[in-house]
């Protein structure tokens, strides 16, 4: 769980529960409803990563949902932030990198996600 400083998460998770299965992205904007579809836009890099979010997640299920990728620039960045927003909200949070790498990279290398990911 990557946090900032007005206690916002992002959070990549490889879920196995019966009513979401694959890679996620958990997304707390705090003070902010996140029920009903939404969009989650997040920019590493200068590179945006957009995926649909429902009820503050993002399913990874099918390819090209964008979680993957944006955990990988995430774990891959020099940077010393990235950027989650999210439009219908007018919700845009700023996230130190500073433990990200730590927390996204799995014990055998590659990302959290990497292990659950449609092949």
């Amino acid at each position: 769980m990557i946090r900032s400083a007005d206690e916002s998460y992002v959070a990549f998770n490889c879920s196995n529960s019966q009513f979401q299965q694959g890679p996620t992205i958990s997304v707390e904007a705090h003070g902010r409803s996140l029920d009903g579809p939404k969009t989650l836009q997040l920019v590493v890099d200068g590179q945006n990563f957009t995926m649909p979010l429902l009820n503050g997640v993002v399913s990874g299920k099918t390819r090209g949902s964008g979680v993957l990728d944006s955990a990988r620039a995430i774990s891959a960045s020099g940077a010393e932030s990235f950027t989650a927003a999210i439009p219908e909200i007018n919700w845009r949070q700023e996230f130190s990198l500073g433990n990200a790498r730590t927390v996204l990279i799995g014990p055998s290398g590659g990302t959290i996600v990497e292990r659950c990911s449609p092949g």
